[in-house]
């Protein structure tokens, strides 16, 4: 368990996982992500198992890649493996992995103003 740094003191941090949400449009499922502790490619196969058979056209979120290391290595051939249309990687995710895993995918910047809409 990791602690946090909270009210002037080190403290347990109690957040074991996080949250996401897919959303089942006309081009495919839309996943969207918060900080991905559990790990993308998990919360990529949960989503596939709601929704089997589906195409999955994006994903938004944290991907909780810090560095380049093994794990960015085997997370990167694992999106490939998706066949995913585009991929908006964002906080928690550093620029060497974003650099990274655009030689093999489509990635897209996330900023303020960003504005996306999938039917």
């Amino acid at each position: 368990m990791e602690e946090v740094f909270k009210d002037n003191q080190w403290q347990d941090d109690l957040n074991f996982d996080d949250s996401a949400m897919v959303y089942k449009g006309k081009d495919g499922l839309v996943i969207i992500t918060a900080c991905s502790h559990s790990g993308i490619c998990n919360i990529i196969e949960y989503s596939k198992s709601l929704f089997p058979n589906t195409k999955i056209h994006s994903i938004i979120g944290g991907f909780h890649l810090l560095k380049v290391d093994d794990k960015l290595r085997k997370t990167i051939d694992y999106l490939k493996e998706q066949d995913i249309d585009i991929i908006y990687p964002a906080h928690c995710t550093c620029l060497q992995a974003k650099i990274q895993m655009a030689k093999y995918m489509n990635i897209q910047e996330v900023g303020v103003n960003l504005k996306l809409e999938f039917k």
